[in-house]
């Protein structure tokens, strides 16, 4: 029965089935070697406060805001605040004093 098979050069179903098998085996054992070495290839992030020109914001030790005081804005914001509270309360009286 099979030496037929093997008197035309042709492998037995079975055997090419193996060798398939075989062959995915190494494909993927080859792609996950190659994904592990690219992980290690890269290199590591800098160091936040490690740059090598100190002049620039965020950069150094300064804060990535390049330490812009902040004081003013906060101000700012409180005065509109106020303002738009002391609007809604004129608001609110002014419509209690019409329903009176």
């Amino acid at each position: 029965m099979f030496s037929d098979v093997e008197a035309h050069g042709c492998a037995p179903l079975h055997q090419e089935n193996q060798n398939q098998i075989i062959m995915k085996k190494i494909i993927a054992t080859i792609a996950i070697a190659i994904m592990f070495l690219g992980v290690q290839a890269q290199d590591n992030p800098p160091h936040p406060n490690g740059d090598a020109n100190p002049t620039l914001p965020g950069s150094g030790n300064s804060p990535v805001g390049g330490g812009a005081p902040i004081a003013g804005g906060i101000g700012i914001l409180l005065a509109l605040g106020a303002a738009y509270g002391s609007k809604k309360f004129y608001q609110k009286t002014k419509t209690a004093n019409k329903t009176e």
